[in-house]
């Protein structure tokens, strides 16, 4: 890294990295967790984003410090810690997405390349594959890791990674969108949200309804689809209004 010049790879990596730290949360009580989290929101608002001469901000970032996604990382972290107190595995499998999904994500789109996504020529579909694999197999790892010890009654390991990759699927979505909300912000919160909806489902619920769900996600797709290409036609949508419609849209 040069002083002075950014560097995505080394943001990245350092992003990636921060990820480990979710491991702790199977031996940390949840208030030594905040204070940790609270410490960090702290310095990373003030002066660890000047570290190297600001290489780790974004042109766009350098006018202020709490306009930088470095910030706003720890920031959702501590969100999430005070949003599921006595849910630490849902914290970390969240975290798990955030650190892999989405760092390795960029990682892969820089170094590897690849088409863009038609609805977003900054993505690429090698960038959002990757966010889908390292997210679902990262969510699921930290989250079993502090739910072994943390609960007596946590899922099996195949239902946890199920779930995480579901989860990573629509966090990879999100993240492929052009939005003005900062990654750091939309993927945690989504991630948390989705892990702790989806794994308070009864799964008999999804084998007694299999052919009911079958049927309305095909009567989904296919009314959203119409009306999402209209509007496309028409000039009223972009393509990533497009994908953001349908993914909303066939959900509900």
């Amino acid at each position: 890294m040069s002083p002075g010049i950014f560097s995505e790879e080394w943001r990245k990596s350092i992003h990636v990295l921060m990820g480990g730290f979710a491991l702790l949360l199977r031996y940390l009580p949840w208030w030594a967790a905040v204070l940790l989290a609270v410490a960090a929101v702290v310095s990373n608002a003030t002066w660890i984003p000047r570290l190297g001469g600001g290489a780790l901000m974004r042109e766009n970032e350098k006018e202020s410090l709490l306009r930088s996604g470095v910030w706003l990382y720890s920031f959702s972290i501590l969100m999430l810690l005070l949003i599921f107190p006595h849910r630490l595995e849902i914290v970390a499998g969240a975290w798990g997405i955030l650190a892999l999904g989405d760092g390795l994500a960029t990682l892969a789109g820089k170094g590897i390349g690849g088409p863009s996504l038609p609805w977003n020529s900054r993505k690429t579909w090698v960038g959002s594959a990757v966010f889908f694999g390292a997210g679902t197999l990262g969510g699921a790892a930290f989250w079993w890791w502090v739910a072994s010890s943390t609960r007596a009654s946590a899922p099996s390991f195949k239902r946890i990674l199920l779930i995480s990759a579901c989860t990573a699927l629509g966090c990879a979505i999100v993240e492929s969108l052009s939005l003005k909300l900062n990654d750091n912000l939309s993927v945690p919160f989504l991630a948390g949200g989705l892990l702790y909806s989806l794994q308070r489902v009864d799964p008999g619920i999804w084998r007694d309804t299999a052919g009911l769900l079958k049927q309305n996600f095909l009567t989904g797709l296919a009314v959203n689809l119409a009306f999402a290409l209209t509007a496309r036609a028409l000039g009223a949508v972009s393509w990533s209004g497009v994908a953001g419609g349908l993914l909303v849209g066939i959900t509900i």
